[in-house]
């Protein structure tokens, strides 16, 4: 056991807690050492948040069970009025009932106790109490407790300054991650997704989300991250809620406790504790706000997170932005080498076929004149077999047909402004979703369903149910789907004036039916339109599948197109 008046133990204690770089194993190293520097028998240390909320409880001795108590519990004012923010609080007789009514049962018999406030950077850190010390404490105890905590600030201040350089490590490694892999050619989706899961590992949160633009005045989960967190995709985050501020003032937040918020607008985040808010933005537009969340009882996010992941989210708001641009690039050149492939073939390819099919038939009709010309004695005496040679040079003159009209259809389907003959359905649903974000603006959201169920992006799935749609789709019904889709998505470009659009694409093989509508918040079909050509062309492409097609407006303000067709 420590004696009370060596220094050099003192020292020694000091020396212990400034070599550790956690916070919390510096509060257990100061609750330890000063329960041994003093003979006392039992000792704890609270961290109480903004709330009144125990965020971190270390002790010594303690019950097992009471310790757990403590841990999430709410500290009332009587237990923090009764020490000063300087004074140590010194009473050698058992505790008053006014206090252990606001502590866990559990708490042992305290004969004595010693309590002291922990200051950090001028403010009190965390109250700490020492107990059970045999004759009591003294005024020496409490000089030797507090210069114990002089050295214990002084270590949590280094441990909280190794914790934000560390943290700030992780969140520019994260962003030079994301930036790469923006840049690298991944698609859209996968990048969004691959960002959730990465922004999730190095914030150290539960789960993460990526609220995007939907339907009306509202915004939507569209990816999330964490095993628990899967029932939040596609939930709605009205216009007056946290997540729509962020939008519109592209200023992050933090919540200490969502399940202790007054005012909150989603109900299915009532269930955990801490967020942080962060918009995606680049050019002064927000595209997206991540939102980041810890189980009640987690750590409270800081404001060096909310810095970091601001920075962070819009980062991977203006890369995804050149990555865009970058995909833009690489189709507008496919394009023009599919256009340059699709005139050499009309111009060289065909029209050395044309000639050799005339030369072809010059050679039939010399052939057919010079047989005529001979008596049929002459022909047998030369060997030759007359209806065989004609028979192949007309088969021959049908093949150089066949191969002309071959090309031509390949030529036709280079010119084919989908570019996409040779590919699944829901790859050219993607390749649309892609082209679309130029034209609008924004990421329209796409989601497709297979039998009522969402169609995942996990291996083995997406490519069965992309079989499944391979399959029960033709190749007609295919082409007319992408084409409604397309045109949808271009009068919310071109007339509807919207800021969001979302897609649902449905499949139920049973039904024997393939279902698309597309819903925006746009300025409505007007009252009196003069052209309709669009429209009319979707329904006459759901009336050759004996389908339906109609049109309506929503409540919010925009338009619902709903398209249908049987299989």
């Amino acid at each position: 056991m420590l004696k009370l008046d060596s220094q050099s133990e003192l020292l020694k204690a000091s020396l212990n807690l400034a070599s550790k770089l956690d916070v919390t194993e510096v509060l257990q190293g100061y609750v330890d050492l000063a329960c041994e520097l003093t003979n006392a028998e039992l000792g704890a240390l609270s961290v109480i948040n903004a709330r009144g909320q125990v965020s971190l409880f270390v002790d010594y001795q303690m019950p097992p069970d009471f310790s757990q108590e403590m841990k999430n519990s709410t500290v009332g004012a009587s237990l923090l009025e009764v020490i000063g923010d300087n004074a140590p609080l010194i009473e050698n007789e058992v505790v008053p009932e006014k206090i252990l009514a606001e502590l866990p049962k559990t708490l042992p018999k305290i004969d004595n106790y010693m309590g002291f406030p922990l200051q950090v950077s001028h403010r009190v850190f965390g109250w700490l109490y020492l107990a059970n010390r045999e004759g009591g404490f003294t005024q020496a105890h409490a000089n030797l407790v507090r210069r114990l905590g002089r050295a214990a600030a002084i270590a949590v201040e280094n441990a909280q300054l190794y914790e934000r350089a560390q943290t700030r490590e992780r969140w520019i490694a994260a962003s030079n991650e994301l930036t790469t892999m923006l840049l690298s050619g991944s698609s859209v989706e996968d990048a969004l997704e691959t960002t959730v899961d990465l922004i999730q590992n190095v914030a150290e949160a539960d789960g993460a989300l990526l609220i995007l633009p939907s339907v009306g005045k509202t915004w939507a989960c569209e990816f999330v991250a964490g095993d628990d967190f899967q029932h939040l995709l596609g939930v709605v985050f009205p216009h007056n809620g946290r997540a729509m501020t962020v939008a519109r003032t592209g200023q992050g937040v933090t919540v200490d406790c969502l399940a202790s918020s007054l005012h909150l607008k989603v109900p299915q985040l009532a269930e955990y504790g801490p967020a942080l808010y962060a918009p995606m933005r680049a050019h002064g537009q927000t595209t997206g706000v991540f939102l980041l969340l810890r189980n009640v009882g987690g750590k409270e996010f800081t404001k060096d997170d909310l810095k970091m992941a601001h920075s962070t989210a819009s980062q991977a708001a203006l890369a995804l932005e050149l990555a865009e641009a970058k995909h833009l690039a690489q189709v507008a050149t496919l394009q023009a080498e599919r256009e340059q492939i699709g005139r050499d073939l009309h111009d060289l390819a065909i029209q050395q076929l044309f000639a050799t099919g005339m030369q072809l038939a010059s050679l039939k009709d010399a052939f057919v004149a010079a047989i005529g010309s001979l008596d049929q004695k002459t022909i047998e005496q030369a060997g030759i077999d007359n209806a065989r040679l004609t028979n192949e040079l007309e088969t021959a003159l049908e093949r150089v047909g066949d191969s002309a009209d071959q090309i031509r259809q390949i030529v036709r389907r280079l010119r084919n402004n989908d570019g996409q003959v040779q590919t699944g359905i829901l790859e050219r649903l993607q390749h649309e979703a892609s082209l679309a974000r130029s034209s609008l603006g924004f990421a329209p959201t796409f989601i497709v369903e297979l039998d009522g169920k969402p169609v995942k992006d996990e291996v083995g799935y997406y490519e069965v149910a992309s079989d499944i749609f391979n399959e029960r789709i033709g190749a007609v019904a295919a082409d007319d789907l992408i084409a409604v889709v397309r045109e949808s998505l271009a009068n919310a470009a071109k007339h509807a004036k919207a800021t969001s659009v979302r897609v649902t694409i449905s499949l139920r093989p049973v039904e024997g039916k393939l279902s698309l509508e597309v819903s925006d918040n746009g300025i409505g079909l007007p009252e009196n339109r003069t052209r309709n050509s669009g429209l009319d062309n979707m329904r006459k492409r759901a009336n050759i599948h004996g389908g339906i097609f109609t049109t309506e407006k929503n409540l919010l303000g925009g338009t619902t197109l709903y398209w249908e067709i049987k299989l």
